[in-house]
């Protein structure tokens, strides 16, 4: 428990660290508005609310039934492999990507309206890289040059990043772009964040 608690910490200072600097960076590159707006607002909203909690709900309930264990505790290093990688593609392909696009083809809306365009995409790939070697100078620090290396230096990472990236993009398609978008433009941006936060949080316990 102790170490659980301390990992906890650990990650909330980062997350801060992480905030921080976005914030800072974004004070003086300021990032143009996608203005993306719908005819229904609050029925875009709707429709994306009960889309994404249904399809995270029913994932959710098969996932109870395949899997056996409670799975492993905290800190438990996982092993990644290609087969392994390339099924995430598949999971986050059928929960959040392909459903998105079959959604917004069938409402007749373009890849704008779930944040899919030029704009920003210099800053946001310059910010993702400045967190990136935040967090791999962080991890060098903490560790030996030799766990520094093994952890970093082997295929593991490389199937780990591809896995994780599968995730990233899923995720970020369904709930930033679609989902968050259409709640900003119903509510205004703070209220759409705030629903959109914690929709992504609750639909994470089960």
């Amino acid at each position: 428990m102790p170490s659980e608690i301390s990992q906890f910490f650990v990650s909330m200072v980062l997350i801060a660290f992480f905030f921080t600097i976005v914030w800072l960076i974004t004070r003086f590159l300021k990032p143009k508005s996608l203005e993306v707006t719908f005819d229904a607002p609050r029925k875009e909203a709707a429709l994306a609310i009960v889309c994404v909690v249904a399809i995270f709900l029913t994932f959710a309930v098969v996932l109870a039934f395949i899997v056996r264990s409670a799975g492993r505790p905290l800190g438990t290093p996982e092993q990644f492999d290609l087969p392994g990688a390339l099924r995430q593609w598949g999971i986050y392909a059928a929960i959040s990507i392909i459903p998105t696009l079959v959604i917004i083809r069938i409402r007749k809306q373009g890849f704008q309206t779930v944040g899919a365009t030029k704009k920003n995409f210099l800053l946001s790939f310059g910010i993702g890289n400045v967190l990136s070697m935040f967090l791999v100078l962080y991890v060098a620090l903490a560790a030996t040059p030799e766990r520094f290396l093994y952890r970093f230096l082997d295929w593991n990472a490389f199937y780990a990043f591809i896995s994780f990236l599968a995730v990233g993009f899923g995720e970020e398609l369904m709930f930033r772009g679609f989902l968050q978008l259409r709640c900003s433009a119903w509510l205004g941006e703070i209220k759409g964040l705030i629903l959109t936060s914690s929709i992504f949080a609750l639909i994470h316990m089960p």
